[in-house]
This record gives C-alpha cells, structure tokens and sequence, in this order.
C-alpha cells in the first residue's frame, strides 16, 4: 500500500509538470481510488452499511464533477471546412468506380482513402526518412533528370494542359483531378 501511494504521488507530480505523462496517472489513480471498498483499510467508517454509504457519497461527489467535465466538453464545437478538398471528395465519391486508384500530395490523398475509400499510391520517400530531405516534385525530379534543371516542372505544364497524357476530369480553385488517357495504360 505505502508503495503503491508513491507511485502514485511520483505519477501525480509528473502529471504537473508534464501534462502528457497523465496517462500514467489516470489508472494508477483509478486503481488507488477502488481501494475505498477495502474493509480492511476503511473498516474504520462502522458497520457494512455505513462503509457503503460512504463508498456511495465519495462516487457520486466525483460523479457531479465527471458530468461537469463531459457536459464543458461536448459543448466544444469544433469545426473544420475546407469547401475545395469537400467538393473533390463528393466527387470522387459520386463519379468513380471503388476500385479507382489516386496519387496525390499524401495529406491529400489521406484525406481520400479515408472518406472515399479508394486506393492510392504514393512515392516511397513519404516512408523513407532519408529520402524525405527535397522531396517536393520539382526537387525529385531535378535530381532524377538532370538535363531539365530549372526548367518549368511538368506539374506546372500539366496544371495548364494535360493533354495529350491525361485527361481533366475534375477541376476547382485547389484541386485537379487526371484521368490517364486510355492509350497509356
């Protein structure tokens, strides 16, 4: 018991002064707080009755504040819009067979797969720690094909016309979606 109490002091002042290590407090505390139905440390209160009561009241005191707590934070509302990536998502949803594959920018395409389901592709250096230094497209690509450095990334062609590769199916301000043509695949 007695070294059960500090630990549970040592988790309590590590909560203080780092609020992330609170998951080591929380059930240590929540296993120190069901001790209060030990007859042997709490015999003290009286008869079986009593010690039930008293169990009853200390629940329903932190109950009162549990339900403040709850109450504050489900009336936190939270809201994210993002009306392009909505649109793109709504369309992907209504105009593309589920076996569609994508390939983006990865908090793009993580956006898709979760609402849409579809299967994406991405570049490895998205899981290659060491390759993630220069990673945006015209970096890759000015290391890959170096007769074109600092010429206007085809990214930036595409954006303008995709064709004869590819085709627009779906445009807004932020997003553009190209449909290899069927003479590539």
């Amino acid at each position: 018991m007695v070294y059960h109490s500090l630990q549970l002091l040592a988790f309590a002042v590590l909560a203080v002064l780092i609020m992330r290590l609170k998951l080591f407090l929380t059930p240590h505390m929540c296993i120190m707080a069901s001790l209060i139905c030990s007859k042997q440390l709490f015999g003290w209160v009286g008869d079986r009755f009593k010690h039930q009561v008293a169990v009853f009241a200390v629940m329903a005191i932190m109950a009162v504040q549990g339900v403040a707590n709850m109450q504050a934070q489900w009336a936190i509302i939270g809201e994210f819009s993002n009306m392009p990536q909505e649109e793109l998502l709504d369309w992907i949803q209504e105009n593309t067979p589920p076996d569609s594959v994508f390939s983006g920018a990865m908090p793009t395409m993580a956006s898709v797969k979760l609402s849409t389901g579809r299967p994406i592709v991405n570049h490895p250096h998205y899981e290659d720690a060491g390759l993630r230094p220069g990673s945006s497209m015209p970096e890759i690509w000015d290391i890959e094909d170096s007769q074109n450095v600092g010429k206007v990334p085809l990214c930036n062609h595409m954006s303008r016309s995709s064709r004869p590769h590819f085709t627009t199916v779906f445009s807004n301000d932020i997003y553009k979606v190209l449909k290899v043509s069927k003479d590539l695949r």
